[in-house]
C-alpha cells in the first residue's frame, strides 16, 4: 500500500499562489492541509511509503500542452507553476522527507508521462490511498489512471478539496461509484489495520 499526495503545492493552496492571484478562491484547498497532514502522518508511523505528486513546467512551457497554452493560459501570464518555483513547491506543512517520492508532472494523471507505475509496481504495492487537490481534475485523473492499471483505489474524502463544492460532491460520488473506495481521514487508520473491510480476499 502507498499514499499519494496530489498537488498540494502553493499555486492551489496559499492565497498568494497563481490560483488565488488570478483571483479564484483557494479557502476549499487550504483547509485540507491539516487533514492531508495527518493522512501523511498516520502513513509514516505504520512506515508505509508515501509519493507526492506535483504539475509544473519547464521556463518557456514547452511541454505544458494545451493545459498551458490553451486551457489555463493565466498560469503562463503569471508565470506560474514554473518548476523550481515557489509557486510550484509543495506547501511547507507537507513538506516530502528525504525517503519520499517527489514526481513532477505535466498533465493532470499522476501517471501521465511519468514513471509513478513503475516505482509502484517495483515496491509491490497494489493498493493505493489518494489525497491531495483539485478532487475533480488532478486527483480524479489520477483515480482513474490508477484503477485502468490495475490498482485497488481508496480516496479520503475530507484529504480532497476543490475550488467549487458541486464539482467537488459530483467527483466524488463518479469516483465512489466507479473507481474506487471513499472513507474519511477518521476511518483510514482502521483501514491500514484492516483492509479486508473494503478489499476482501479473493477466492
Amino acid at each position: 500500500m502507498a499514499l499519494i499526495v496530489v498537488d498540494m503545492q502553493n499555486a492551489y493552496c496559499h492565497g498568494q499562489g497563481s490560483l488565488a492571484r488570478q483571483g479564484f478562491d483557494v479557502s476549499s484547498c487550504r483547509s485540507v492541509i491539516g487533514n492531508v497532514k495527518k493522512i501523511l502522518e498516520t502513513f509514516r508511523e505504520e512506515a508505509l511509503p508515501v509519493i507526492f505528486l506535483y504539475l509544473a513546467f519547464e521556463k518557456d512551457y514547452r511541454d505544458g500542452g494545451a493545459m498551458a497554452h490553451d486551457i489555463w493560459p493565466f498560469f503562463k501570464e503569471k508565470k506560474g507553476l514554473l518548476d523550481g518555483t515557489w509557486d510550484a513547491s509543495i506547501v511547507d506543512d507537507l513538506a516530502p522527507l528525504a525517503n519520499e517520492g517527489v514526481i513532477r508532472k505535466t498533465r493532470y494523471s499522476g501517471f501521465s508521462g511519468t514513471n509513478l507505475d513503475y516505482r509502484l509496481r517495483y515496491m509491490g504495492v497494489d493498493t493505493l490511498v489518494v489525497c491531495g487537490v483539485t478532487t475533480n481534475i488532478c486527483v480524479e485523473s489520477t483515480v482513474r489512471d490508477a484503477f485502468h492499471l490495475g490498482y485497488r483505489v481508496v480516496l479520503v474524502s475530507d484529504g480532497t478539496a476543490e475550488i467549487d463544492e458541486e464539482r467537488y460532491r459530483a467527483s466524488l460520488k463518479t469516483m465512489e461509484y466507479a473507481f474506487g473506495k471513499v472513507i474519511s481521514t477518521e476511518q483510514l487508520a482502521a483501514f491500514l489495520r484492516r483492509p479486508e473491510t473494503l478489499f476482501p480476499a479473493e477466492g
